[in-house]
């Protein structure tokens, strides 16, 4: 199909259009192919940088996947380890949900929470949304979660 060549071309494909689409992106760019829209969108996610820095009034923040800076994207091992970071860092992430991080690494349940770790510089907001129904956002000026589900704000 002319969609999937134009996502295979080499032009494109990078190592993260290839796990997007390994993980279920793949109908969605090819559906936006197919109807017309620009595949510039595949450039974009090809640049896409893999931390985005914040600043408040009190902490530097990273965003990123997986919450590591050994490997911004994938890396689990910091679970079992605490990485050393500078004082005022905090990086928050999710790529792997909260109660599984948990469970794996041995360490307190989280009750569908957000999950502070590692000296209380890491935190982790993935609440496994597509089975949970609930997903949480940051304040980055508070660091307050504010906890949804499909009824609207968790109080």
């Amino acid at each position: 199909n002319a969609a999937q060549d134009i996502i295979q071309s080499s032009e494109y494909w990078t190592t993260a259009v290839g796990w997007h689409t390994d993980n279920g992106g793949a109908p969605t760019l090819i559906k936006w192919i197919e109807d017309g829209k620009p595949t510039d969108i595949l450039n974009q996610l090809k640049n896409l940088p893999e931390y985005i820095e914040y600043k408040n009034d009190k902490y530097n923040i990273l965003l990123c996947h997986s919450g590591s800076k050994k490997d911004w994207l994938w890396d689990r091992s910091h679970f079992y380890k605490n990485e050393e970071l500078p004082e005022g860092l905090i990086i928050i992430y999710g790529h792997t949900p909260v109660n599984y991080m948990t469970a794996m690494a041995n360490l307190p349940y989280a009750n569908g929470k957000i999950y502070w770790h590692n000296n209380h510089q890491k935190l982790n907001i993935d609440l496994e949304t597509a089975n949970s129904n609930k997903a949480a956002l940051i304040n980055l000026d508070t660091l307050k979660p504010i906890y949804f589900t499909e009824k609207g704000i968790d109080k």
